[in-house]
């Protein structure tokens, strides 16, 4: 195949994949994109360091101290990496991310009663 066939093919590809309405889904997709990494951005920087920053500062008692990451923001690729590299604090991603917030809220229906006293702040029973 000459180089002028494989430009024609490509050229009638890219129009192909243009009339498909690919491109839209593409565009979508890159604006998703953006707007999760300006979230996530915004998470760590503006929530997470300044929290972190008074517990942990320099504190040697909480040098030890990791960030759990259970539940489906474990399965958000790099956001583990993202946290640490961001506080400078291990963060520890779930085996089982999804299973970890089903057992917790299983562990919390098998003592509903002690969350009831979490829960009742004003003296009455629920």
């Amino acid at each position: 195949m000459s180089a002028k066939e494989k430009t024609t093919g490509f050229l009638a590809e890219f129009r192909k994949f243009i009339a498909r309405g690919n491109v839209m889904d593409l565009a979508v997709g890159v604006i998703i994109g953006g707007a999760f990494k300006g979230i996530t951005d915004s998470l760590v920087n503006d929530i997470l360091n300044p929290v972190l920053g008074i517990f942990a500062g320099d504190n040697e008692a909480l040098a030890g101290l990791a960030i759990p990451l259970p539940g489906g923001g474990a399965l958000l690729r790099g956001l583990d990496q993202l946290i640490q590299s961001e506080t400078g604090i291990d963060v520890h991603v779930a085996e089982d991310p999804l299973d970890c917030v089903a057992k917790g809220a299983g562990a919390v229906l098998d003592h509903v009663d002690v969350l009831h006293d979490v829960l009742d702040t004003d003296g009455a029973h629920m």
